[in-house]
């Protein structure tokens, strides 16, 4: 979970982490986020938004990768 509005770790350097952990055969997801800056989703921020939307792609992920069981989240 990134902001593309991010300054303090641009957009740009964490795409090549995340195409040199594939390369290294390691799982990587990068969820971008439009106008979102560094620390973008806190509950204060669009109103929780964000911050439920990356609960449940965190879940997803991890669900995907062994760490938690399989289930259906939803957004609150």
């Amino acid at each position: 979970f990134h902001g593309k509005a991010d300054k303090v770790i641009p957009y740009a350097e964490v795409e090549k982490f995340c195409a040199e952990a594939r390369h290294l055969s390691d799982k990587c997801e990068l969820f971008g986020y439009d106008n979102a800056s560094h620390g973008f989703f806190t509950p204060r921020r669009k109103h929780g938004e964000w911050y439920r939307e990356t609960l449940v792609e965190m879940d997803r992920f991890l669900a995907s990768i062994g760490f938690l069981p399989a289930s259906q989240p939803k957004l609150l």
